[in-house]
Protein backbone atom coordinates (compact mmCIF):
# COMPACT_ATOMS: atom_id res chain seq x y z
CA UNK A 1 0.00 0.00 0.00
CA UNK A 2 1.45 3.34 -1.09
CA UNK A 3 0.32 6.65 0.44
CA UNK A 4 0.05 9.70 -1.84
CA UNK A 5 -0.96 13.09 -0.47
CA UNK A 6 -1.63 16.47 -2.05
CA UNK A 7 -1.03 19.76 -0.29
CA UNK A 8 -0.45 23.44 -0.97
CA UNK A 9 -0.80 26.18 1.63
CA UNK A 10 -2.20 28.41 -1.09
CA UNK A 11 -5.87 27.74 -1.84
CA UNK A 12 -7.45 27.57 -5.27
CA UNK A 13 -4.61 25.71 -7.04
CA UNK A 14 -6.76 22.68 -7.88
CA UNK A 15 -5.33 20.32 -5.27
CA UNK A 16 -8.65 18.56 -4.68
CA UNK A 17 -9.43 18.14 -8.38
CA UNK A 18 -6.01 16.66 -9.16
CA UNK A 19 -5.97 14.16 -6.28
CA UNK A 20 -9.48 12.89 -7.03
CA UNK A 21 -9.11 12.55 -10.80
CA UNK A 22 -5.70 10.93 -10.34
CA UNK A 23 -7.19 8.38 -7.94
CA UNK A 24 -10.12 7.74 -10.28
CA UNK A 25 -7.78 7.36 -13.25
CA UNK A 26 -5.64 4.76 -11.45
CA UNK A 27 -8.73 2.84 -10.28
CA UNK A 28 -10.44 2.81 -13.70
CA UNK A 29 -7.53 2.70 -16.13
CA UNK A 30 -5.23 0.35 -14.21
CA UNK A 31 -7.84 -1.46 -12.12
CA UNK A 32 -5.96 -0.74 -8.91
CA UNK A 33 -7.69 -0.84 -5.53
CA UNK A 34 -7.77 2.78 -4.39
CA UNK A 35 -8.92 4.56 -1.24
CA UNK A 36 -9.33 8.36 -1.14
CA UNK A 37 -9.52 10.19 2.21
CA UNK A 38 -10.73 13.78 2.58
CA UNK A 39 -9.14 15.35 5.69
CA UNK A 40 -9.90 18.95 4.73
CA UNK A 41 -12.41 20.70 7.00
CA UNK A 42 -13.69 22.68 4.00
CA UNK A 43 -15.02 19.35 2.65
CA UNK A 44 -14.50 20.40 -0.98
CA UNK A 45 -13.82 16.86 -2.12
CA UNK A 46 -16.74 15.42 -0.15
CA UNK A 47 -19.04 17.97 -1.78
CA UNK A 48 -17.63 17.81 -5.30
CA UNK A 49 -17.83 14.06 -5.82
CA UNK A 50 -21.38 13.63 -4.53
CA UNK A 51 -23.14 16.93 -5.11
CA UNK A 52 -25.89 17.05 -7.72
CA UNK A 53 -25.70 20.63 -9.05
CA UNK A 54 -29.02 20.38 -10.90
CA UNK A 55 -30.92 19.42 -7.71
CA UNK A 56 -28.70 21.39 -5.33
CA UNK A 57 -28.10 18.45 -2.99
CA UNK A 58 -26.10 15.25 -2.46
CA UNK A 59 -27.17 12.23 -4.43
CA UNK A 60 -29.71 10.35 -2.36
CA UNK A 61 -27.70 7.18 -1.82
CA UNK A 62 -24.66 9.02 -0.49
CA UNK A 63 -26.76 11.48 1.53
CA UNK A 64 -28.51 8.62 3.35
CA UNK A 65 -25.20 6.84 4.03
CA UNK A 66 -23.44 10.03 5.14
CA UNK A 67 -26.13 11.08 7.63
CA UNK A 68 -25.98 7.63 9.22
CA UNK A 69 -22.19 7.82 9.13
CA UNK A 70 -22.28 11.03 11.21
CA UNK A 71 -25.06 9.85 13.52
CA UNK A 72 -23.24 6.62 14.39
CA UNK A 73 -19.99 8.50 15.01
CA UNK A 74 -18.14 6.44 12.43
CA UNK A 75 -16.19 9.31 10.88
CA UNK A 76 -12.46 9.59 10.35
CA UNK A 77 -12.36 12.27 13.06
CA UNK A 78 -14.12 9.97 15.54
CA UNK A 79 -11.41 7.37 14.92
CA UNK A 80 -8.71 10.01 15.43
CA UNK A 81 -10.15 11.14 18.76
CA UNK A 82 -10.39 7.54 19.95
CA UNK A 83 -6.76 6.97 19.00
CA UNK A 84 -5.60 10.00 20.96
CA UNK A 85 -6.79 8.42 24.22
CA UNK A 86 -5.55 4.91 23.45
CA UNK A 87 -2.26 3.36 24.45
CA UNK A 88 0.53 2.16 22.20
CA UNK A 89 -0.81 0.93 18.85
CA UNK A 90 -4.20 0.12 20.36
CA UNK A 91 -7.31 2.26 20.33
CA UNK A 92 -10.83 1.18 21.08
CA UNK A 93 -12.62 2.07 17.87
CA UNK A 94 -14.30 -0.37 15.45
CA UNK A 95 -12.43 0.43 12.24
CA UNK A 96 -14.11 -1.54 9.48
CA UNK A 97 -15.84 -1.25 6.10
CA UNK A 98 -18.75 0.80 7.51
CA UNK A 99 -16.42 3.83 7.52
CA UNK A 100 -16.02 3.59 3.75
CA UNK A 101 -18.32 4.63 0.93
CA UNK A 102 -17.87 2.52 -2.19
CA UNK A 103 -17.85 4.70 -5.29
CA UNK A 104 -17.16 1.53 -7.29
CA UNK A 105 -15.57 -1.85 -6.71
CA UNK A 106 -12.09 -0.34 -7.15
CA UNK A 107 -12.60 3.20 -5.83
CA UNK A 108 -13.48 3.76 -2.16
CA UNK A 109 -13.91 6.99 -0.24
CA UNK A 110 -13.75 8.26 3.35
CA UNK A 111 -15.40 11.71 3.53
CA UNK A 112 -14.59 14.66 5.74
CA UNK A 113 -16.95 16.28 8.24
CA UNK A 114 -17.47 19.86 9.39
CA UNK A 115 -16.23 18.90 12.88
CA UNK A 116 -12.74 18.91 11.35
CA UNK A 117 -12.82 22.69 11.85
CA UNK A 118 -12.30 22.13 15.58
CA UNK A 119 -9.55 19.54 15.22
CA UNK A 120 -6.74 21.56 16.77
CA UNK A 121 -8.74 22.71 19.79
CA UNK A 122 -10.09 19.18 20.42
CA UNK A 123 -6.72 17.43 20.37
CA UNK A 124 -4.33 17.61 23.30
CA UNK A 125 -1.77 14.88 22.55
CA UNK A 126 -0.28 16.09 19.25
CA UNK A 127 2.87 13.98 19.56
CA UNK A 128 0.81 10.79 19.65
CA UNK A 129 -1.18 11.80 16.55
CA UNK A 130 1.95 11.54 14.39
CA UNK A 131 1.61 7.75 14.31
CA UNK A 132 -2.14 7.73 13.68
CA UNK A 133 -2.24 7.35 9.88
CA UNK A 134 0.00 4.31 9.67
CA UNK A 135 -1.79 2.52 12.52
CA UNK A 136 -5.24 3.47 11.19
CA UNK A 137 -4.51 2.16 7.68
CA UNK A 138 -2.92 -1.04 8.97
CA UNK A 139 -5.97 -1.73 11.13
CA UNK A 140 -8.31 -0.90 8.24
CA UNK A 141 -6.53 -3.37 5.99
CA UNK A 142 -6.68 -6.15 8.60
CA UNK A 143 -10.40 -5.71 9.29
CA UNK A 144 -11.62 -5.22 5.72
CA UNK A 145 -9.20 -7.30 3.59
CA UNK A 146 -9.54 -4.64 0.89
CA UNK A 147 -5.79 -4.70 0.22
CA UNK A 148 -5.48 -1.20 -1.20
CA UNK A 149 -2.76 -0.54 -3.75
CA UNK A 150 -2.89 3.22 -3.16
CA UNK A 151 -4.34 5.57 -0.57
CA UNK A 152 -4.75 9.21 -1.64
CA UNK A 153 -5.15 12.01 0.91
CA UNK A 154 -6.61 15.43 0.15
CA UNK A 155 -4.91 17.63 2.78
CA UNK A 156 -6.11 21.06 3.95
CA UNK A 157 -4.36 24.27 2.92
CA UNK A 158 -2.81 24.57 6.38
CA UNK A 159 -0.65 22.51 8.71
CA UNK A 160 -2.07 20.73 11.75
CA UNK A 161 -1.43 17.55 13.76
CA UNK A 162 -3.34 15.35 11.30
CA UNK A 163 -1.57 16.87 8.28
CA UNK A 164 1.71 16.14 10.06
CA UNK A 165 0.71 12.50 10.47
CA UNK A 166 -0.31 12.14 6.81
CA UNK A 167 2.80 13.79 5.36
CA UNK A 168 5.14 11.97 7.75
CA UNK A 169 3.79 8.64 6.52
CA UNK A 170 3.40 9.47 2.82
CA UNK A 171 5.42 7.80 0.08
CA UNK A 172 4.75 10.72 -2.27
CA UNK A 173 3.72 14.33 -1.67
CA UNK A 174 2.16 16.16 -4.61
CA UNK A 175 2.37 19.96 -4.68
CA UNK A 176 0.04 21.45 -7.33
CA UNK A 177 0.93 24.91 -8.63
CA UNK A 178 -0.69 27.27 -11.11
CA UNK A 179 1.01 28.99 -14.07
CA UNK A 180 1.51 32.35 -12.40
CA UNK A 181 4.22 34.39 -10.74
CA UNK A 182 3.72 32.44 -7.51
CA UNK A 183 4.55 29.04 -9.06
CA UNK A 184 8.18 28.96 -7.96
CA UNK A 185 7.69 30.86 -4.69
CA UNK A 186 4.86 28.48 -3.71
CA UNK A 187 7.23 25.54 -3.96
CA UNK A 188 9.95 27.25 -1.91
CA UNK A 189 7.53 28.42 0.78
CA UNK A 190 5.85 25.02 1.01
CA UNK A 191 9.07 23.10 1.50
CA UNK A 192 10.58 25.75 3.76
CA UNK A 193 7.51 25.52 5.99
CA UNK A 194 7.42 21.72 5.98
CA UNK A 195 11.15 21.44 6.75
CA UNK A 196 10.57 23.43 9.95
CA UNK A 197 7.71 21.15 11.02
CA UNK A 198 8.68 17.68 9.81
CA UNK A 199 12.04 16.24 10.72
CA UNK A 200 13.73 14.75 8.90
CA UNK A 201 12.51 16.20 5.59
CA UNK A 202 11.64 14.89 3.15
CA UNK A 203 9.66 12.00 4.61
CA UNK A 204 8.63 11.16 1.05
CA UNK A 205 9.33 11.82 -2.60
CA UNK A 206 7.99 15.20 -3.72
CA UNK A 207 6.42 15.93 -7.10
CA UNK A 208 5.27 19.29 -8.45
CA UNK A 209 2.37 19.34 -10.91
CA UNK A 210 1.26 22.40 -12.87
CA UNK A 211 -2.52 22.65 -12.90
CA UNK A 212 -4.75 24.96 -14.96
CA UNK A 213 -2.01 25.20 -17.58
CA UNK A 214 -2.99 27.35 -20.55
CA UNK A 215 -2.64 25.59 -23.90
CA UNK A 216 -2.79 26.34 -27.60
CA UNK A 217 -5.01 24.10 -29.73
CA UNK A 218 -5.54 21.98 -26.58
CA UNK A 219 -2.06 20.48 -26.99
CA UNK A 220 0.84 22.91 -26.62
CA UNK A 221 1.58 25.06 -23.60
CA UNK A 222 1.37 28.78 -24.20
CA UNK A 223 4.65 30.74 -23.91
CA UNK A 224 3.43 32.14 -20.59
CA UNK A 225 2.76 28.69 -19.10
CA UNK A 226 6.15 27.48 -20.39
CA UNK A 227 7.81 30.42 -18.68
CA UNK A 228 6.28 29.62 -15.29
CA UNK A 229 7.05 25.90 -15.68
CA UNK A 230 10.69 26.81 -16.37
CA UNK A 231 10.78 28.98 -13.24
CA UNK A 232 9.38 26.09 -11.21
CA UNK A 233 12.20 23.88 -12.51
CA UNK A 234 14.73 26.53 -11.54
CA UNK A 235 13.27 26.49 -8.02
CA UNK A 236 13.78 22.70 -8.04
CA UNK A 237 17.51 23.21 -8.63
CA UNK A 238 17.78 25.54 -5.63
CA UNK A 239 15.80 23.17 -3.41
CA UNK A 240 17.88 20.13 -4.36
CA UNK A 241 20.99 21.99 -3.17
CA UNK A 242 19.41 21.81 0.29
CA UNK A 243 19.35 18.01 0.07
CA UNK A 244 15.64 17.67 -0.78
CA UNK A 245 14.72 15.41 -3.70
CA UNK A 246 11.99 16.95 -5.85
CA UNK A 247 10.59 16.49 -9.36
CA UNK A 248 8.79 19.10 -11.48
CA UNK A 249 6.78 17.33 -14.16
CA UNK A 250 6.38 18.39 -17.78
CA UNK A 251 2.97 16.66 -17.79
CA UNK A 252 0.55 19.45 -16.92
CA UNK A 253 -3.19 19.45 -16.29
CA UNK A 254 -4.77 21.85 -18.81
CA UNK A 255 -7.15 24.64 -17.90
CA UNK A 256 -10.61 23.45 -18.93
CA UNK A 257 -13.87 24.68 -17.49
CA UNK A 258 -15.47 21.25 -17.48
CA UNK A 259 -12.83 19.47 -15.39
CA UNK A 260 -14.81 20.00 -12.16
CA UNK A 261 -17.88 18.50 -13.81
CA UNK A 262 -15.90 15.30 -14.34
CA UNK A 263 -15.47 14.70 -10.61
CA UNK A 264 -18.84 13.10 -9.73
CA UNK A 265 -19.14 11.05 -12.94
CA UNK A 266 -18.60 7.28 -12.89
CA UNK A 267 -16.34 7.23 -15.96
CA UNK A 268 -13.03 8.98 -16.35
CA UNK A 269 -13.37 11.89 -18.83
CA UNK A 270 -11.73 10.96 -22.13
CA UNK A 271 -10.45 14.48 -22.82
CA UNK A 272 -8.19 14.29 -19.75
CA UNK A 273 -6.88 10.76 -20.25
CA UNK A 274 -3.70 11.73 -22.08
CA UNK A 275 -2.50 14.27 -19.53
CA UNK A 276 -3.27 12.00 -16.55
CA UNK A 277 -1.59 9.07 -18.30
CA UNK A 278 1.58 11.14 -18.63
CA UNK A 279 1.28 12.42 -15.07
CA UNK A 280 0.69 9.00 -13.54
CA UNK A 281 3.60 7.42 -15.42
CA UNK A 282 5.90 9.97 -13.76
CA UNK A 283 4.33 9.73 -10.30
CA UNK A 284 4.28 5.94 -10.34
CA UNK A 285 8.01 5.97 -10.99
CA UNK A 286 8.51 7.84 -7.72
CA UNK A 287 6.41 5.58 -5.51
CA UNK A 288 7.23 2.13 -6.87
Amino acid sequence: MKIISAINFKGGVGKTTIIWLLAKFVAIKYQKKVLVVDIDSQMNLTLDVHFDEAKGRFNKEFESWYLQHIKNKRTFLDALKAFEYGKGNFFDFPINATMIYKMSEKLHFIPSSDEMYWLESDLSNRDRIKNFIKIFLNKLERTTNFDYDYVFFDCPAYFNALTHSVLSNSDLIIIPVNPDIFASTDINEMLEGLSRRIQPLPPAKIGVVMNKAKTMRDVYLTPESKKFLKEAKQAKTVIEHKGISIEVFDSCVPEKGDIKKAMPTEKFPQEFEECFEGLWSKLKGLVE
